[in-house]
């Protein structure tokens, strides 16, 4: 039975735990590419840290991204 994202996301443990996460959003190359698969830190009230395209850290809102199951987790992709 496939998890939905809203289940996934209530499922991570702690602020500062580590997500891997793929943009949904449009692309803007000096900011996120739309596929493209970050490695993300989960910040208060479900928002992520991700390192952009500005190899600079910034807050994003979750739905713009698709959270992904962990690396060795293929099966759910």
């Amino acid at each position: 039975m496939a998890v939905s994202q809203e289940d996934r996301r209530k499922n991570l443990e702690l602020e500062n735990d580590m997500v891997r996460v793929r943009y949904i959003g449009e692309d803007d190359p000096l900011m996120m590419l739309h596929g493209k698969v970050y490695e993300a830190r989960v910040l208060k009230k479900g928002w992520y840290g991700v390192v952009d395209e500005t190899h600079e850290e910034y807050a994003y809102p979750p739905e713009l991204f698709e959270l992904l199951p962990p690396d060795g987790d293929a099966a759910s992709q």
